[in-house]
């Protein structure tokens, strides 16, 4: 079995999909499912075990030049027009990500979430390529894979594809393993010493304005206590906005941090806040289950669906309800262990392994169908 999957969406410090793309290949290859005749293609090779099946993209020298500042660019001038000429060679193309050819009818590709198609303000070049792109790539593939049952539903109300063409295959999170010590690295000592002794909330992934991150400050304001919130994003103009709006020492931004600094953040804190508008599966309540460690979540979109009786939600369009919740905790109000008993069950299902094998299995199924 000849496949070559697509990891265009894997670069240096991956997040969501990234993590997606290195947790999947790990296990392909740990669990020898991976053939000797496939190949991963991506954009970085760092933290990829098997490098032999890893070949890094790029576009002829003259193209390169032209497009090597502007990565979506590039994303989609290498998929639509150069990933067709590759996959020739191979039985089937496996997408971890949207990103596709509308060239290729051996490909199965994964959809997350639409979160652009309900915010288009906020992902303008996703949009687009979601909005003029996307019909012509799903109507080419053989399989599309989504993450949820609620991105399920969003692909066929968006994109009119027929259910029995889509097979829901969630992700994990169990790459973040629970430690009885934190080995911090020296950089980010400064952040735990600060912290220790404090009692703080964290709210991971702050990077768009569908995290709701504003609406979160606010209404940790209402609870006029000494209690902290620390948000965890990555550097782009939202997050910047963020830091330079709120200025005032109970409220802390961290940029991309270590795993075992996030492993201690999700260890220590009251609770994990996770009030997003929008989710196509969604980590960080899995990550701080991990930790024994309750989230206070949106009632939206495919979160209840991935998390059950795990979380205690909220309405996230409430500021009163957010604020409701962060007192309850923070007065230690709240019976923790009705929601932890949950948590076993929860890991359980979502692992890694369960994921990969899915996807070979899937991508066997295919490859093996007689042709018409």
């Amino acid at each position: 079995m000849k496949v070559l999957f697509n990891g265009s969406m894997y670069s240096e410090k991956p997040t969501g999909v990234g993590i997606f793309i290195r947790e999947i290949f790990a296990k392909l290859v740990h669990l020898k499912l991976l053939s000797d005749k496939s190949t991963l293609y991506v954009y970085s090779p760092d933290e990829l075990p098997h490098n032999n099946a890893v070949k890094t993209i790029k576009l002829p020298t003259p193209l390169e030049a032209v497009f090597k500042r502007s990565l979506s660019l590039h994303r989609i001038i290498w998929n639509f027009f150069f990933l067709p000429i590759i996959a020739r060679k191979y039985n089937l193309v496996y997408s971890f990500s949207s990103h596709g050819s509308p060239f290729i009818k051996n490909q199965i590709v994964t959809v997350h979430d639409l979160i652009c198609m309900q915010f288009p303000a906020q992902h303008k070049t996703q949009y687009y390529y979601f909005k003029y792109l996307m019909p012509a790539i799903l109507k080419s593939c053989i399989k599309v894979v989504t993450v949820s049952h609620y991105t399920k539903a969003e692909v066929i109300k968006h994109y009119k594809i027929a259910p029995e063409k889509i097979t829901v295959i969630s992700g994990a999170a169990d790459h973040l393993q629970k430690a009885t010590s934190f080995n911090i690295p020296e950089k980010e000592k400064a952040v735990m010493e600060w912290l220790f002794g404090k009692r703080f909330f964290l709210s991971v992934g702050a990077s768009y304005e569908h995290k709701n991150i504003e609406r979160l400050i606010v209404a940790m304001k209402l609870l006029n206590n000494d209690d902290l919130l620390v948000i965890v994003g990555s550097g782009n103009a939202y997050y910047s906005m963020l830091k330079e709006k709120y200025t005032d020492a109970q409220i802390h931004f961290l940029e991309y941090v270590s795993e075992p600094l996030l492993g201690y953040l999700y260890a220590h804190c009251i609770a994990n806040v996770y009030v997003s508008l929008y989710e196509g599966m969604g980590f960080p309540p899995y990550e701080a289950a991990i930790y024994n460690t309750v989230t206070i979540a949106s009632n939206a979109t495919a979160i209840p669906e991935i998390y059950g009786d795990s979380v205690y939600y909220i309405d996230p369009l409430n500021t009163e309800s957010i604020a409701a919740a962060l007192k309850l905790f923070s007065e230690s109000r709240i019976d923790k262990s009705s929601y932890q008993r949950h948590f076993p069950a929860l890991l359980k299902k979502y692992s890694w392994e369960n994921t990969a094998r899915a996807i070979h299995n899937l991508i066997q199924k295919e490859v093996e169908k007689p042709s018409n």
